[in-house]
This record gives C-alpha cells, structure tokens and sequence, in this order.
C-alpha cells in the first residue's frame, strides 16, 4: 500500500471538491471557490492523502504567525477506520512543530441527531494530541467547541487572530 500526504491546487481534479462537499454539511461549508482562491492568495492550503493514486482523504488550514487553523479534515468513506485521520493530523504536527495547531468541533449537544458523531468526532481529536480548554464559538450559526494542540497555550484571540487574517482581503 502505497500513502502519500501532498499539497495539492483545488482546481486540480482529484475528486476533491466533491469529497469536501460530500463531508461537511451546507452550513459548515465556506464556497469552494473561496477556499481557492484564499490558496492563490498563499493563505489557505490542501493537503490531499492518497493510497496507491486515489484521494482518500484531505484537510484544508491556514497559517498565521505560529497558529495552524484547520478549516476541515475528511476521509472518503471507501478509506474510513484505516488510521488515515491520524496520519494527518501527525503530519500537520510534523509540518509545524512550535505551532499551535486549532480546529473546532461541532458542540456536544444530547439532543442533537448527530450526538453520537460528535461524541466520536471530539473523543477522536481528544486521542490525537488535541485539548479543550471549554471554548465555544459560533461560527456560520453553528455552535462549536475550540479545540487546540496539547501543551500549547491559545484563547479566543488567537481564533479570531487567524479568522481575520483568513478573511481579509489583503495579503
């Protein structure tokens, strides 16, 4: 089995805007487009991971001074349960080591259709170097939970620090 973790260009086709658009719900999702555009900008990146050739999972993220924010992480189903979230998680951390690494989950919420998925989700980051420190933010609407690397300090500033940075249209 052959796995590579590589930069990719959103315009190339790999599948990956489908695989994005199949892994997130509409109201978590930013316009595909603007996430290309942000990488031509230089401050959003694709990381694809592949086995043997095929798209088997991505992640999108910014860097901003010493803060890694990570917009999104999806595994193709067809490849779930293979350890393919951890690889890049690990590879992000090797990528950027003295960076803090952030990421949101979606809120725990025992009245939510999806509890269970986001028990699993958040337990899932919880076993792979991240804390939560009890930070919520709404963001697009939707409740979430501020996630960052283990032994690594942050606050909401440092979110709302890469957000802006992110969003802004300048360079």
């Amino acid at each position: 089995m052959n796995i590579q973790i590589k930069s990719i260009d959103g315009n190339q086709q790999y599948g990956l805007e489908n695989l994005y658009l199949e892994s997130f719900p509409k109201e978590e999702r930013i316009d595909f487009k603007l996430l290309t555009d942000k990488i031509k900008e230089g401050k959003g990146n694709f990381l694809g991971l592949f086995e043997n050739g095929d798209l088997a999972g991505l992640t999108y993220y910014t860097l901003y001074e010493k803060i890694v924010y990570v917009f999104y992480i999806a595994i193709d189903p067809e490849y779930q349960s293979k350890g393919y979230g951890k690889l890049i998680i690990e590879h992000l951390f090797e990528k950027f080591p003295g960076h803090n690494v952030m990421l949101l989950v979606e809120e725990l919420d025992e009245n939510a259709e999806n509890n269970e998925q986001r028990i699993r989700r958040k337990n899932f980051y919880l076993s792979n170097n991240f804390d939560d420190n009890n930070h919520f933010l709404e963001v697009m609407g939707v409740p979430f939970e501020l996630l960052h690397r283990k032994g690594y300090a942050y606050d909401v500033e440092d979110f709302e620090k890469i957000q802006g940075y992110f969003f802004s249209d300048t360079e």
